[in-house]
């Protein structure tokens, strides 16, 4: 029976008997079935065979996959929550350092801004107090 495959449909659900290479499955219209992941909430990740053509009225519609118990749909729902939050809260974060590289790099140019006046006024206060040392001895002659 090598190289010949065997398809039941049973209860929605496909069993195949196969020699461990390859897995044909044929929808209504004769065609080769397309296998599809579900990324629906109530199936999460399961694998289903149906038409390959999208327009197609044949409604083909075979799971692949066995069904899951009721807790391990809650337990996988719970996860795929988790991590949509965990991801919204990456980017929320992202968002943040985002903000404060900016506002850090206005604080780097007005503290570059600050020391240059310092630097200007202790110029000219040394002048000034150079000028004025001047003075004193001038006039102290």
């Amino acid at each position: 029976m090598s190289g010949i495959w065997v398809i039941l449909t049973c209860h929605r659900n496909i069993h195949h008997l196969h020699n461990q290479k390859f897995t044909m499955v044929f929808c209504k219209c004769g065609r080769t079935a397309a296998l599809r992941t579900s990324w629906t909430e109530a199936n999460p990740e399961h694998q289903f065979y149906t038409c390959h053509s999208l327009r197609s009225k044949c409604n083909f519609f075979v799971w692949v996959d066995p069904p899951m118990c009721h807790r391990a749909c809650v337990v996988i729902k719970e996860l795929m929550d988790t991590k949509a939050l965990l991801k919204n809260e990456v980017s929320f974060l992202r968002e943040e350092v985002r903000i404060y590289k900016l506002q850090e790099a206005e604080f780097e140019e007005f503290h570059s801004s600050v020391v240059r006046k310092r630097e200007r006024w202790l110029i000219i206060s040394w002048i000034f107090f150079m000028l004025f040392v001047l003075l004193f001895f001038i006039i102290s002659m």
